[in-house]
């Protein structure tokens, strides 16, 4: 009788302990959608751009005049690049711009010195 009810505290308190954490694991994601969300849409803009540069691509290959081709590439290439500055320049705190040039200098040295 005594192990069963030792069996049973130790099932209780792991069960409690896994809804505690899988609320908590549902409360983080809750809090993290929004920057999810806004990854998402840098992603489908990035992917959009490249899309716009492969088709450019694709019709100068098939005749479409050099000059038309190539300002359309550009004007797609313009975008990626917009939205790549955009994701790094909102996603890097000043903390970690500092700890990434010190990570920087320290590949720059040598070794031994």
């Amino acid at each position: 009788m005594r192990t069963d009810r030792q069996l049973t505290l130790a099932f209780s308190v792991l069960l409690g302990l896994h809804v505690v954490t899988s609320l908590a694991a549902v409360a983080l994601f809750g809090r993290m959608a929004p920057a999810i969300e806004r990854i998402i849409e840098e992603n489908v803009a990035s992917v959009s751009a490249v899309e716009g540069m492969l088709d450019a691509a694709l019709r100068a290959r098939l005749g479409e005049p050099l000059e038309v081709a190539r300002r359309n590439f550009d004007e797609a290439l313009a975008v990626a690049a917009r939205t790549s500055r955009r994701s790094r320049k909102d996603g890097l705190s000043r903390k970690s711009r500092a700890s990434r040039g010190r990570r920087s200098r320290a590949m720059t040295r040598r070794r031994g010195a």
